[in-house]
């Protein structure tokens, strides 16, 4: 078999005979997906790649299956598809419908004359054509492609009509290449030379066929086989340009999927790392809870593991599909004369465009994996049950703004749980994520209010548009340098709108609300800024309020409060300011606060 391997359903070894089923078990073992490699394609030519019995022309009889333009003999796929009429392909798993059974699939000539090919060249048995009596063949007829016993013979070059053909010997031909080598290409119903090519059928057919079932007249695009072999063979070389570009591309996915998996993988065992030292050095008691963690790490894992390692999987196998399908088609045509190479690509050029089009699933994630956050560990004595946690942190594409350069790293980070601790920073250095989530429940007369004490002294002037410091409430927090685009943004910065004055800018989905002058754009000037932030979940309503004398910046209506909302800051430059915050949270609040969202 060479270094050809399978894997194959668990139900093909249960409905194979009992002499095959050591050999189905061997091939199962293996570790690679459903294609036979690229380098095992001449054993196909004349082995099942099943059973690796060799194929021959009344039993083991090779069927050239429509989907991945392999080939199986006879009997393997009888026992595959266990006698019913779907089946689906052992190689590439493709469901098939056969009302007329396995038998239905076509004969793959191009091997029936490779093994004929190989029987003159060994000196074996090959029957005579026409004799009744099936007495060994001893030469071949250039003209008609029969072969002749030594009495046919005789009479062959008697006979009238036959006597001024090319005889050929078998002795002869055994310095001949198989390219060389012809069979007889004759109409199984009316008996005569196939000559031309029904493009409606996609077929070779003869004369009479013409006439009789492919008639021009009827809309059939009937045209010679040279004509067509000319065609065909220019449309199959641009599907296999196609190809190639395709097998590169699956290269590429497969590389990144390989990645995605060694970060994942990474992530995990840093997350473990992480809890054996925390967790080795704690008493008994400590064993049950690590114990639950690493199960944590192990769930929140599996599900994109899965995921990944089944895009790669898929990704494999149409890659392989892919290049084991080209060049097998290639090999096939090389050993073909013109009539088998219009048959092959007849039947071929449909699969391999079929591939063209099957685009691999995709992962949607650019990065993702498990960490380990020591959360209430110096509470451990009165916490124990509640010490540590697993996270999943996943970084997925977001739109990139016009002004962050290529460079730089511009994603949603989705954190689950997520229960995040005062300080954990996101990528920009001046960005914090500075409070656990906020849920607001749906309940009347219950709200969340959070304040934020900011303060900022102008070291220089701030450019036109320029922000010098942020915070915002977001379901999705973004890596990201400025502005995060979903959920509330406040900003204070340099106004366009309200020249030489530093505002106050409230947006919501990247939706400009309210601009408000705070104080003027000059070196020195300072300026403190108490905001409270009302969030009542009964009327999905979000105000922002100035605390130091309760006046309304703004309201926020169908407000959004299905996810955990979570407080992000973000300063400018310490060129341009200097910037202080502070964050004071009222969590689940129920009173009598005063109604900021009327």
């Amino acid at each position: 078999m060479g270094d050809r391997v399978w894997q194959l359903d668990s139900s093909f070894e249960d409905l194979s005979p009992a002499p095959q089923r050591s050999t189905w078990s061997h091939l199962r073992q293996t570790n690679m997906a459903n294609l036979v490699s690229v380098a095992a394609i001449k054993d196909l030519l004349t082995e099942c790649p099943l059973c690796t019995e060799h194929f021959d022309d009344t039993i083991r009889i090779p069927r050239r299956m429509p989907c991945c333009v392999q080939s199986i003999c006879q009997p393997c796929l009888e026992v595959y598809s266990g006698g019913n009429k779907a089946i689906s392909c052992p190689i590439c798993r493709h469901q098939h419908n056969l009302p007329g059974g396995v038998k239905s699939l076509p004969k793959e000539t191009v091997i029936l004359k490779t093994l004929d090919y190989l029987k003159i060249q060994k000196g074996l048995h090959l029957p005579c054509t026409d004799c009744p009596d099936k007495e060994t063949a001893q030469a071949q007829c250039d003209n008609c492609g029969v072969f002749l016993c030594s009495t046919c013979l005789n009479a062959h070059r008697r006979n009238v009509t036959t006597k001024t053909h090319t005889i050929v010997t078998f002795d002869e031909m055994k310095g001949r290449p198989v390219q060389s080598f012809r069979r007889r290409h004759q109409c199984s119903q009316h008996q005569l030379p196939l000559q031309f090519y029904c493009h409606t059928c996609t077929k070779v057919v003869c004369v009479s066929c013409t006439v009789v079932g492919h008639d021009k007249g009827k809309g059939h695009n009937v045209v010679s086989v040279d004509e067509a072999h000319q065609e065909l063979s220019k449309s199959l070389e641009d599907v296999f340009v196609k190809m190639y570009v395709k097998s590169e591309t699956l290269r590429k996915t497969e590389a990144e999927l390989i990645q995605k998996l060694e970060n994942i993988q990474m992530s995990k065992r840093v997350a473990i790392d992480d809890i054996n030292k925390t967790f080795d050095d704690l008493a008994s008691e400590l064993k049950q809870r690590r114990s639950v963690l690493l199960s944590d790490v192990e769930h929140k894992s599996a599900h994109n593991l899965h995921l990944t390692e089944e895009t790669l999987e898929l990704t494999r196998v149409l890659q392989a599909r892919v290049k084991s399908s080209t060049e097998y088609t290639k090999l096939m045509r090389s050993k073909a004369d013109r009539i088998d190479d219009l048959q092959v690509m007849g039947s071929s050029a449909a699969s391999l465009r079929a591939m063209l089009d099957e685009t691999p699933q995709e992962v949607s994630f650019v990065m993702t994996g498990v960490n380990f956050v020591e959360a209430n560990i110096h509470h451990l004595r009165d916490s124990i049950e509640a010490a540590g946690m697993v996270r999943s942190v996943t970084f997925s594409p977001t739109e990139r703004p016009k002004y962050v350069p290529d460079s730089k790293a511009y994603n949603a980070i989705v954190l689950e749980p997520a229960e995040l601790p005062t300080g954990c920073r996101i990528q920009e250095l001046r960005s914090v994520l500075a409070s656990r989530p906020l849920m607001v429940r749906n309940s009347p007369g219950q709200q969340c209010i959070y304040q934020v004490n900011l303060g900022f002294s102008v070291k220089g002037n701030i450019p036109d548009n320029g922000t010098m410091l942020e915070t915002a409430l977001t379901p999705t927090p973004v890596d990201a340098s400025i502005n995060q685009r979903t959920g509330l943004s406040v900003r204070v910065g340099a106004c366009r709108n309200h020249k030489q004055q530093l505002c106050l800018r409230v947006a919501y989905n990247n939706t400009v609300l309210s601009d408000t002058p705070l104080t003027q754009n000059r070196v020195g000037q300072s300026y403190d800024l108490r905001l409270c932030f009302v969030l009542n979940g009964a009327n999905n309503k979000l105000s922002v309020i100035n605390a130091a004398d309760n006046t309304v910046f703004i309201t926020v209506t169908d407000v959004d409060f299905d996810r955990p909302m979570l407080v992000m800051m973000y300063v400018g430059l310490p060129d341009y300011a200097h910037v202080t915050g502070e964050l004071i949270s009222g969590h689940s609040v129920t009173g009598s606060f005063k109604d900021y969202n009327r």
